[in-house]
């Protein structure tokens, strides 16, 4: 374990980028580890949707083949999917996402009501996580909640010294990093701690967890500042390996490794891609946008052979799987600061230029687009035919 090298100004600061305004919160204390009692704050269900059955405005794009349907929109209280990168959850039916209002909300995918919605202490930050009938999720509050999915009642919160990322779960444990420097693994059953892991900075990005290992990215003191993938165990907290990727205090991994065949790829925010034997830790290569410039904070996505991944050029890239090697990149009118999600050959992501646009997987061909009235930085799901996100313009939409 590493000796705590943040200073409170880091955090602050951290914060500040990371939330886009000043909120009051517990910062500044020292680390506390608490479960509180359980509170019933499950709010009133009101109906905020609007069923739309127009499309979207024309546009000059060649490549269009056609145009989103808006199955429906519904409007929360703030912006969905801030800060860049957060992505909802959809089981049987429902669909679960955090607003920057500070309510967590369960809806309906068909109908596009709500079932519930939870009030947390403050805007929710991370992408949630569901396990046996509970979703997890953290607030600015510097807890990460546990919410009965049925009910939207509270069963437990946990507490820690600073923001908390978005969660993992698996095995009975929950994992989640906190701008205190600690990665935290929290019973899922009782909501007390089972270990924490000290790092020497913040942790903003969300960790992965494959076959009993936590994977995450931090940083940390080696030549001045470098960047880390670590592995730890899931169960005790004990490292596995850690690979030094960068050697920059401003350059992070700050999104959550995706693993797939015994490889993760993990992007950091200075502009490089790398992919990593989750095995040994070993790097098997690693990827340069053109020119470098720095990459979005969300995860890549990968099927079939490529893996897709968005950047702050305004392009979304698409590199082979085995070797990194460039095969396509499509070019948006603003910042991809979200998770592309790929399904059925092909990819779905939003832009800081208010589109949604779907791309073909293997040649990046443009298949249609969807406009909204902000920007989105919400990471896209996708379930039967229909593509959800959220939107900087306060709504969440449902689109075909």
């Amino acid at each position: 374990m590493k000796p705590r090298g943040s200073t409170a100004l880091t955090v602050l600061v951290l914060v500040l980028i990371a939330v886009g305004l000043v909120v009051a919160a517990c910062g500044g204390e020292e680390t506390t580890t608490t479960v509180a009692a359980v509170t019933t704050t499950t709010q009133a269900v009101t109906t905020t949707t609007q069923a739309i059955t127009t499309t979207t405005e024309a546009t000059t794009t060649t490549t269009v083949g056609r145009l989103g349907e808006l199955v429906w929109r519904f409007q929360t209280g703030g912006r969905i999917g801030f800060p860049p990168g957060l992505a909802p959850i959809i089981a049987d039916g429902v669909l679960y996402f955090g607003s920057e209002d500070s309510y967590f909300y369960a809806v309906d995918i068909q109908s596009g009501k709500e079932n519930w919605k939870f009030q947390a202490g403050g805007p929710i930050l991370s992408a949630p996580s569901i396990s046996d009938g509970v979703v997890y999720f953290g607030a600015l509050d510097n807890c990460l909640y546990a919410v009965d999915i049925q009910s939207g009642v509270e069963k437990w919160k946990f507490q820690t010294g600073g923001t908390v990322g978005s969660p993992a779960v698996s095995a009975g444990v929950v994992c989640f990093g906190s701008m205190d420097t600690f990665l935290y693994a929290v019973d899922v059953q009782s909501g007390t701690e089972k270990w924490k892991f000290q790092t020497d900075d913040a942790l903003v990005g969300c960790p992965a967890i494959s076959g009993g290992v936590v994977y995450f990215g931090w940083v940390g003191p080696g030549e001045g500042w470098s960047e880390y993938l670590s592995a730890v165990d899931l169960q005790t907290g004990a490292e596995r390996w850690k690979l030094k990727t960068g050697s920059t205090y401003a350059i992070k991994i700050e999104s959550a490794p995706v693993i797939a065949d015994g490889v993760a790829y993990v992007a950091d925010s200075g502009g490089y891609l790398y992919a990593v034997d989750i095995q040994s830790g070993e790097q098997k290569w690693k990827a340069e946008t053109l020119g470098g410039g720095f990459w979005s904070a969300a995860s890549p996505a990968v099927s079939d052979g490529v893996v897709c991944f968005g950047s702050q050029d305004a392009c979304l890239y698409a590199a082979d799987i085995q070797n990194g090697t460039e095969k396509w990149r499509f070019q948006t009118g603003g910042q991809i600061s979200c998770s592309p999600v790929i399904s059925d050959g092909l990819v779905y992501f939003g832009s800081e230029d208010g589109y949604l646009y779907v791309l073909d997987t293997q040649t990046g061909q443009e298949k249609w687009r969807f406009k909204t009235d902000d920007a989105i930085l919400s990471s896209p799901v996708f379930s039967a035919g229909v593509v959800y996100f959220g939107s900087n313009d306060t709504y969440f939409y449902a689109v075909k």
